[in-house]
């Protein structure tokens, strides 16, 4: 089982899955346009560059055998802006956000969410970062637009 693992940037945005490649919902909170609307992908793909110009990637794709297993999408609070819509706010100021971890149907149990969350500590190991924070989701499948709970908690948070 080979795995490629790459920065998200606007090349290796093309492998998210759809909607999720056209969700701008922690991108632009209250301002983004209907999800999965080409409005919304050509929104994130310009949060994306203004992200990858002033901070650097905000995440990784990772496939196995060619096939794309899974996608993290973390960044600082102030290029993500669902963080001021949240119940649990605020976030802390020099904390970066996970704000997807996602797994694909099919790659689910093979340690697909684990690389990518070890990436992402990596990631911001290097850049210094010494918080990172999640909004989690307790709904048994964690689609909605944020990390798994049972995750995070498994994994340490």
């Amino acid at each position: 089982m080979g795995r490629k693992l790459v920065p998200l940037d606007n090349e290796s945005l093309a492998l998210v899955p759809a909607p999720c490649r056209g969700c701008v919902f922690w991108e632009l909170g209250g301002r983004a346009r209907p999800r999965g609307s080409e409005d919304a992908a050509l929104q994130k793909e310009a949060w994306l560059s203004s992200v990858l110009l002033e901070w650097g990637p905000a995440g990784h794709v990772v496939s196995v055998d060619g096939e794309v297993a899974g996608y993290s999408l973390y960044a600082p609070t102030q290029f993500l802006n669902q963080v001021g819509f949240q119940a649990a706010r605020p976030v802390s100021r020099d904390a970066v956000l996970l704000a997807t971890l996602a797994v694909l149907p099919g790659f689910e149990g093979q340690g697909i969410g684990r690389v990518l969350l070890q990436t992402m500590a990596r990631d911001l190991t290097k850049r210094k970062v010494r918080a990172v924070e999640a909004f989690a989701d307790r709904l048994p499948a964690g689609r909605d637009c944020r990390v798994p709970a049972g995750f995070l908690e498994a994994s340490g948070f």
